[in-house]
């Protein structure tokens, strides 16, 4: 995140809660698919000797059809910062 220029909001908003593990029911199942689709990006690039920290730059610029064939990094940037609800409330809402 600090490579991609966010690193105030991950000091902000994820390291404080970064002990806290919550676990919520997924309300749409194209975000399964999607992170199915990640896992299955993800070990195929690990299958070719690419570090996890080269996949990870990998993943964050492939689109998605979940968030309308936009780059997560991209969407990531944009969001509303002060705005930010839980991650269970958000689902679908993606514009």
């Amino acid at each position: 995140m600090t490579i991609d220029g966010n690193m105030l909001v991950f000091q902000k908003y994820i390291e404080p809660l970064a002990k806290a593990i919550s676990f919520f029911k997924i309300a749409d199942r194209r975000v399964m698919g999607s992170m199915n689709d990640f896992i299955f990006q993800a070990k195929i690039h690990l299958s070719m000797r690419k570090s996890p920290f080269d996949v990870s730059f990998l993943l964050n610029e492939s689109p998605m059809s979940y968030l309308k064939y936009h780059r997560p990094k991209d969407v990531f940037r944009v969001l509303n910062i002060e705005g930010i609800e839980s991650p269970s409330n958000r689902q679908g809402k993606i514009t």
